[in-house]
C-alpha cells in the first residue's frame, strides 16, 4: 500500500496547496545543493518576493489548532499541513506513511541537503523528528487521540545519509493503560542506522 493508496482510503483528496508546496520544497532544495551566479540568484528572489507576496495578500489566516479536528475535511488540512508528512508543508521532506495498523507504522523518507547536518549526513535532531513521527502515527492504533511524546531516547547507530531511500518503522513494545512504550528504527536497505525508544502518554482528562 503505497501513500496515495492510504490517502484514498480515508477519502482525503489532495488540496491546490499541495503543488505549490511541492515546488518551494524543490526551491529549497536547488537553493542548498547548487552554486549560482549572483544574477541567477537575484532573478529568483525577485519571483520569490512576488509569490510571499501574493500568498501573503490574498486568502484568510487560519485559526490555530488546540485540539485534533472533528471534522474531516478539518482533519484532511491539518494532516496536509503536517510538518513531516503534510504534502502541503513545503518543511516537510517526502516521508509518507505506507501503512498504520494493529500498533505499527510504516513509512519511507529520503532527505535532501535541505536537512543537512555533517557532510554528507542527515542532522541528528532530524532523524529524531522522523523516528518520533513514525512511533506516534503507530500509537494511533492503540490510543485516542489526543497523546502526546512524554519520554524519546535515540541511538544513532550509524550515519544517516542524504539523498537515500529510508525505511522508518514503528511499533508498540508495551501498552499499559493510557501509556504506550514505543520502539522506531530507520533503515538505508539491511543497514539499521538509528532506533529509539518512546513513552506515548494520553491525557488523565483524555482517558476518562
Amino acid at each position: 500500500m503505497d501513500d496515495e493508496d492510504l490517502q484514498n482510503r480515508h477519502g482525503f483528496v489532495p488540496s491546490a496547496r499541495v503543488p505549490v508546496a511541492l515546488a518551494t520544497r524543490e526551491v529549497a532544495a536547488n537553493l542548498v545543493s547548487r552554486q549560482h551566479d549572483p544574477e541567477t540568484l537575484a532573478k529568483a528572489q525577485a519571483l520569490l518576493e512576488e509569490a510571499r507576496d501574493l500568498l501573503g495578500e490574498n486568502g484568510t489566516e487560519l485559526p490555530s489548532i488546540t485540539a485534533m479536528p472533528e471534522d474531516r475535511a478539518e482533519f484532511a488540512d491539518f494532516i496536509e499541513r503536517q510538518m513531516v508528512s503534510g504534502k502541503g508543508n513545503p518543511f516537510a521532506p517526502p516521508s509518507p506513511l505506507l501503512e498504520v495498523a494493529d500498533g505499527r507504522a510504516r513509512g519511507r523518507a529520503n532527505l535532501t541537503a535541505v536537512y543537512q547536518g555533517p557532510p554528507g549526513r542527515v542532522h541528528g535532531g532530524y532523524v529524531s523528528v522522523l523516528l518520533d513521527h513514525i512511533v506516534g502515527s503507530a500509537a494511533a492504533s492503540v490510543l485516542a487521540p489526543p497523546y502526546y511524546t512524554r519520554m524519546l531516547q535515540v541511538d544513532f547507530l550509524n550515519a544517516v545519509p542524504l539523498n537515500t531511500d529510508l525505511d522508518l518503522n514503528g511499533w508498540v513494545d508495551e501498552l499499559d493503560g493510557r501509556k504506550a512504550w514505543m520502539i522506531g528504527t530507520v533503515h538505508a536497505g539491511d543497514q539499521l542506522l538509528a532506533r529509539g525508544r518512546a513513552l506515548m502518554v494520553q491525557p488523565k482528562e483524555s482517558a476518562r
